[in-house]
């Protein structure tokens, strides 16, 4: 049975026992995969939860780099308001405090 396509259902159970405790060997004589074949399923749910963490680190790499990003725009926004309520007030009465007449 070399070529044997086994279900996803029956590798997800294979795999659960594996991780509840048992070993591949006996679990290769219950099910028939060979004990091979049940090592490389588990080496290729090793390598995708690898995969999937390192995406996750780069992804919260990602998230900080834009949360300081948006620390900063949100610090000019706050002194550009500032400046333009600065340069609107000082518009209006002038240099020398009294009212501008156009």
């Amino acid at each position: 049975m070399s070529n044997q396509k086994y279900s996803e259902e029956l590798k997800a159970h294979i795999l659960a026992e594996l991780e509840s405790g048992a070993s591949a060997g006996s679990l290769a004589r219950k099910y028939e995969p060979s004990e091979a074949t049940i090592r490389i399923w588990m080496r290729q749910v090793a390598e995708a939860k690898l995969k999937e963490s390192e995406s996750t680190e780069d992804d919260a790499a990602r998230i900080r780099r834009l949360e300081r990003r948006n620390a900063q725009l949100e610090q000019e926004n706050a002194f550009f308001k500032k400046a333009a309520a600065w340069f609107a007030s000082d518009s209006v009465t002038g240099t020398g405090g009294t009212r501008r007449t156009n």
